[in-house]
C-alpha cells in the first residue's frame, strides 16, 4: 500500500488493542501518530494512513469515525485523516460506513471542501481538491461492496 503499514501499523495496532478497556483507541493511536509525525514530518501521511489501517485491523472503525468527527487534531492532520478513517472502515469490512465518511467530508454543505481551506492536489497529470488517498479509499469501498 505504498509504504503504508508494516512495523508502524503493527505498533499502532498494539496501542489500539491496549486501550480497548478505556474506549479511547483512536485518540491514543492518533496521539502516537502525531508524535511520529513531529519526528519525521515527511512521512506524516504514511503514519496517518497506517493509524487508520491499525484501527480497522483492531475492529475500531467507529472509534476512528468518532475521532474524525470530534477529535481536536483533524484540522492538523487534514484530508489524510479522512482517508485513514475510510481505511479503518474498509479494513473492518464496513464499506457503507467508509462511503458515509466520504459523503460527510466532501459532499455535505459543511464539508472540508467549503471555504478557503481547499487545497489543490496534483497527481497523475490531473488536479483535484480531494486528496488522492481519499479517492483511492472511495474506490476500495465501492470495490468491497461489489
Amino acid at each position: 500500500e505504498g509504504g503504508v503499514g508494516g512495523p508502524v501499523e503493527i505498533g499502532l495496532y498494539a496501542i489500539a488493542k491496549s486501550c480497548e478497556e478505556e474506549g479511547n483507541e483512536a485518540k491514543e493511536v492518533f496521539d502516537a501518530t502525531w508524535k511520529m509525525c513531529m519526528v519525521s514530518p515527511t512521512d506524516q501521511e504514511k503514519y496517518i494512513l497506517s493509524a487508520g489501517l491499525a484501527l480497522g485491523r483492531a475492529g475500531k472503525y467507529q472509534s476512528c469515525i468518532d475521532f474524525l468527527k470530534h477529535g481536536d487534531v483533524d484540522d492538523t492532520m487534514g484530508q489524510p485523516l479522512t482517508a485513514a478513517t475510510m481505511l479503518a472502515c474498509i479494513k473492518s469490512f464496513q464499506y457503507k460506513e467508509a462511503l458515509q465518511v466520504y459523503q460527510n467530508a466532501y459532499l455535505s454543505s459543511s464539508s472540508l471542501m467549503s471555504g478557503a481551506s481547499t487545497t489543490e492536489w496534483q497527481w497523475g497529470g490531473k488536479s483535484d481538491v480531494i486528496h488522492p488517498s481519499c479517492i483511492d479509499s472511495v474506490l476500495r469501498a465501492f470495490g468491497g461492496m461489489a
